[in-house]
């Protein structure tokens, strides 16, 4: 949903009859309007009139016409918030969180855990008008990971959800873009930590 253009004569809040303007921007109605549910009459809002204009767009902007359309907005909104209930993001501290300048115009940030059964979260954005090429390894995710799995990008990017890409690889970040993807640690991990143990369980056995 986009902002509605909220004439003078259908606002109905206070702070908008104070302003002289044809136009209200002065107050928050153009980002009040109803919510747009399907194409049906004031988008599905109410049948009756109400308090503020449907967005001109209800007709195809709506949640009906979006709801399990890959890559539409509602979907990708609703896949970040699963993303939000993943394990990682949900139990790892500012610790395990860091964010590197990729480009003049892009960055990305990490949640990262150490144990090797739990999936670990990178975001990569590009927020200038331009497409960007960024470095995935710059970030120097934990365990030397061989790849990542992407798991939300936009409905424009040409990367696909659940494709696997080498850290090692030039990602090219159409503008705007943004991608969430995931990654397990690498082997390198994993044997550090075995070797670890074994080194506790030889000096325990050691002392005994």
């Amino acid at each position: 949903m986009e902002d509605a253009c909220v004439f003078y004569n259908v606002n109905r809040n206070l702070p908008g009859h104070r302003c002289n303007a044809t136009y209200t921007p002065t107050t928050r109605a153009r980002v009040r309007t109803p919510m747009q549910w399907d194409n049906s009459t004031n988008g599905g809002f109410s049948s009756n009139e109400p308090w503020l204009p449907v967005g001109e767009k209800y007709a195809t902007v709506n949640v009906a016409s979006q709801t399990g359309v890959p890559g539409s907005h509602l979907e990708i909104y609703r896949s970040l918030q699963k993303m939000r209930k993943h394990n990682t993001i949900r139990n790892s501290n500012l610790k395990n969180f860091k964010i590197v300048t990729l480009t003049e115009h892009s960055f990305g940030f990490k949640r990262e855990v150490e144990d090797v059964k739990q999936e670990s979260v990178l975001v990569l954005i590009n927020y200038g008008d331009r497409n960007e090429s960024v470095t995935i390894d710059k970030l120097e995710l934990f365990g030397s990971p061989k790849e990542i799995s992407l798991k939300i990008v936009g409905r424009m990017s040409e990367l696909k959800i659940d494709s696997k890409m080498a850290i090692d690889k030039t990602v090219v970040l159409a503008p705007y873009e943004s991608i969430v993807a995931t990654y397990n640690h690498g082997m390198a991990a994993v044997v550090t930590n075995m070797l670890l143990i074994a080194m506790i369980l030889a000096l325990m056995n050691f002392n005994l």
